[in-house]
Parts: C-alpha cells; sequence; structure tokens
C-alpha cells in the first residue's frame, strides 16, 4: 500500500481545483505539452463521515477536505455521540429569533472574497480554505504568502466557524506620511449564496 500512497494523496488533493492540472500526454513525452488552464473554483465542500474498523483512506483524503473546509469524522459506530453530534452541527440553523436569518441553516453556499486596498497595501495572499481565482491587479504583491498572486479567492462553502487568514504587504511605511484628504483603507467582498437561496453581498472596510 506504500507505494499507492503518493498517487492516492495527489488525486484527492486534485479534486479540490480539477482545472488547475493538465495530464500529460505519454505520446508527447518529451515535446511541448499545452498549458495548464487557470486555476477555478470548485464551489463545493467535501465532508467525510466514516465508520470503519478498518483503514477507509483517511489521511490520502485530508488534503481535499481541509482545502474545500470540510469535515472528518471517523468513529466506530454510526450510533457515538461524537458521530451525531458532528453530523447534526453540520446542519446547525440560527436562532429563530435572529431577523431574517431565524431558523435558516447556518451554511453558506459558492462564496468568494475579494479584497480591495490603497495603494499603500498589497495583498501578500490567504491561508485557509480557499481557491485562488487568479485575479491579478496593482494591488496583488509578489510576495506571496500561502494563495498569493492574486486579491480574489473562492471558498466552496462558508459557516460562522470558517476562518482565513489575509496577509498585506506594506508599500508605504509609517515615514511617508499621507496628505490630510487621503486615507489608508482595505475593504473585504464577500458574496455568498444564503441557505434561502438569495444572493448576499458583504462589504466590510476598514479606514484609517
Amino acid at each position: 500500500a506504500e507505494p499507492l500512497f503518493a498517487p492516492a494523496c495527489e488525486f484527492y488533493a486534485n479534486l479540490a481545483n480539477p482545472n488547475a492540472h493538465t495530464p500529460v500526454d505519454p505520446k508527447k513525452k518529451g515535446k511541448k505539452q499545452p498549458p495548464a488552464p487557470a486555476a477555478t473554483a470548485a464551489y463545493h465542500v467535501v465532508d467525510v463521515f466514516a465508520c470503519s474498523l478498518d483503514q477507509v483512506g483517511l489521511l490520502e483524503m485530508s488534503r481535499l477536505v481541509e482545502a474545500t473546509g470540510g469535515l472528518m469524522v471517523l468513529g466506530d459506530s454510526f450510533g457515538q455521540s461524537v458521530f451525531k453530534e458532528s453530523l447534526r452541527r453540520v446542519f446547525e440553523r440560527f436562532p429563530d429569533d435572529i431577523p431574517e436569518d431565524g431558523g435558516k441553516m447556518t451554511m453558506a453556499f459558492g462564496t468568494s472574497l475579494e479584497v480591495f486596498t490603497s495603494r499603500e497595501f498589497k495583498v501578500s495572499g490567504a491561508i485557509g480554505p480557499v481557491t485562488s481565482l487568479n485575479k491579478h491587479g496593482p494591488n496583488v504583491s509578489e510576495l506571496e504568502v500561502g494563495k498569493g498572486g492574486t486579491s480574489a479567492w473562492g471558498i466552496g462553502g462558508a459557516d460562522p466557524n470558517t476562518t482565513i487568514a489575509i496577509y498585506f504587504d506594506v508599500t508605504n511605511p509609517g515615514n511617508t506620511p499621507l496628505s490630510e484628504n487621503k486615507r489608508r483603507y482595505i475593504q473585504f467582498l464577500t458574496k455568498y449564496q444564503h441557505s434561502s437561496g438569495r444572493t448576499r453581498l458583504r462589504a466590510t472596510t476598514l479606514c484609517g
């Protein structure tokens, strides 16, 4: 099983972003291959709930689950409290007293995150369950951290516990003051499909 471990890990990892990988044609080996297509977000979340006394390949699938922001639960029985509670929390709902969202599921679908900045900042990258949307611009830094080289990312799904770290490169140090009528700003645009079926756009702006 050991010789198959690395190919299995690569296979599952590629499922998180299938368009980013182009298979090599063995007949054209050594010749110029067609360029790989640009990476696009596969808007899905992979959750693995497994109950088995034998191995189910959970380690091989871990990169796929992590890349899509999913959950991994392995138990000996479907009747275990950990298994049942974890499955119940996937379909958790907002309290009934919350306006508009009362009784609706907390999960969101087809989520995308885009970052806009003033010229004093550049986006270095993101760490978390994200896929690069390859959106280049003057606010994208050459210094890459995590999934870098872009200012927009796709997220398979999101919930109140989803955490993503965005890193910035400061291009204007503090020894170069701004004029009185200018401000520094960072804006996050989060677009997602609510469990009600409506598409929502949330803007979060930091200015100073």
